[in-house]
């Protein structure tokens, strides 16, 4: 006999199941519904509603299509996730991805991949975008992930990270991969004001307004701020002997400001960020005086950007951007004199991609990137008495062309055929072929595993 309350294991196992295609079969049509509220999904076949839940990204060729067709593999992180695991940084939504993670210094965020994370690296092998804008600085190429991201995380609508060399489409940076970072729509926030408080005197503040108008533009504005005292006494084993050690004492604090803006209307988007952060540095670097300030360095960012995107039907569109950038770092040091470490960049760039169908099974994407760094700026000096380490000031154009072909063999079977080239020595910087084989499943979930 059963022991009271107990089910039999094929009672169980029914139940299990009947329980199981309801929640997918509710979920289904909720997704249904949220894309057209007039479809009856209960009138559905069952291969349109495999067609509900499958993404669609438009990091990995340029051009929106499905994630299960995508010439690689990626990963998206959407708004609800970050909500529920409550990320705080972009970092720690990286953590979560599969195959990469985080170390930190105290002071930056670095990124590694698989086990490859090179020492002095600067994220510089990843391409990092703001609804496509290019983040990576013009000095050290820089992907910033930590609290120097300059836009705020609850502004993130989801996350597209592309694996694999990228660099026929999108040029050096995309070596390891792409990180794609999509903000919401002003009709998404309307009127938001959160704050926040943690351990280590952390608190944090966002008010954000949105609105959209009868005429077709969109508003949205928001500003961030962030202050942290950080931990108060750090123990160094290795400082044990030193004279100041081996407790590093209230410099890990980290302030950061960020305002963010977005306009569109028709098919014209315009948009801008800025962000500063200064964060005490309680490592004792580079051979620094331990336990001694000033130990602490600065970050500004912003950037101006244009776009356009123009949907030609029959799966021709058109995107253009223009942009300028600003780059600004500081980072004081003490030595026997204090010693300060200056960097600053400024740029302005355009690119265009068109995605033509010219033939059957075939979809091109052919484009082309310019930039202009007008300053390149590197310095180092002792500030009393002065004293010059490092004045390098450089200008330089960088311009790109790519091509890239996207061939249907037979249903299941992709091939894509790329080919970069640029104004280098090398000529042809990257050409990659990518042969894709896809099945449909019921469910492909957008969200990382």
């Amino acid at each position: 006999m059963k022991p009271h309350g107990a089910l039999g294991t094929s009672t169980l196992q029914a139940l299990t199941t009947i329980l199981a295609f309801l929640m997918l079969l509710t979920g289904q049509t909720h997704a249904k519904q949220s894309d057209d509220p007039d479809v009856d999904s209960t009138q559905l076949s069952l291969e349109e509603l495999m067609d509900i839940r499958i993404a669609k990204v438009v990091s990995a060729s340029r051009h929106e299509q499905r994630v299960t067709e995508a010439p690689a593999s990626v990963t998206v992180i959407t708004a609800d996730e970050i909500s529920k695991f409550g990320y705080r940084t972009l970092a720690d939504i990286i953590r979560s991805i599969p195959g990469l993670y985080v170390s930190h210094d105290r002071n930056y965020s670095y990124l590694g991949f698989r086990g490859v994370s090179r020492p002095g690296d600067y994220n510089s092998r990843v391409l990092l975008l703001i609804d496509g804008h290019r983040l990576n600085d013009n000095i050290y190429d820089t992907a910033t992930i930590g609290t120097e991201f300059p836009l705020d995380i609850d502004l993130i609508d989801h996350i597209e990270f592309v694996r694999g060399p990228g660099s026929s489409l999108y040029g050096s940076n995309a070596f390891f991969g792409i990180i794609n970072v999509f903000t919401r729509k002003a009709e998404n926030v309307m009127r938001e004001l959160s704050v926040s408080a943690g351990d280590n005197e952390t608190w944090k503040g966002r008010a954000s307004y949105g609105v959209q108008y009868d005429s077709g533009l969109e508003v949205l504005l928001s500003g961030s701020a962030l202050y942290s005292n950080g931990q108060r006494n750090i123990y160094y084993p290795e400082f044990a002997h030193d004279p100041n050690g081996p407790y590093y004492r209230d410099n890990d604090y980290d302030i950061a400001k960020s305002f963010y803006s977005h306009f569109s209307y028709g098919d014209f988007t315009l948009s801008g960020i800025y962000q500063t952060r200064e964060k005490g540095v309680p490592t004792g670097s580079y051979k620094t005086v331990f336990n001694s300030k000033p130990n602490y360095s600065t970050d500004d960012r912003g950037y101006v950007d244009l776009s356009y995107k123009r949907n030609l039907g029959d799966g021709c569109a058109i995107s253009a951007r223009v942009y300028y950038d600003a780059y600004v770092y500081q980072q004081k040091y003490t030595y026997d004199v204090i010693n300060q470490d200056v960097a600053n960049g400024r740029w302005w760039g355009a690119e265009t991609v068109a995605t033509l169908t010219p033939m059957k099974d075939h979809r091109l994407s052919i484009g082309g990137e310019f930039r202009n760094n007008l300053t390149s700026w590197q310095a180092s000096y002792d500030v009393t008495p002065y004293k010059s380490i490092l004045d390098d000031n450089r200008r330089s154009i960088n311009w790109g062309l790519f091509i890239q072909d996207e061939y249907r063999i037979f249903q299941p079977l992709l091939l894509n055929v790329g080919v970069r080239y640029r104004d280098t020595m090398s000529r042809f910087h990257m050409c990659s072929i990518i042969l894709t084989f896809f099945h449909r499943t019921p469910v492909v979930s957008p969200t990382a595993p």
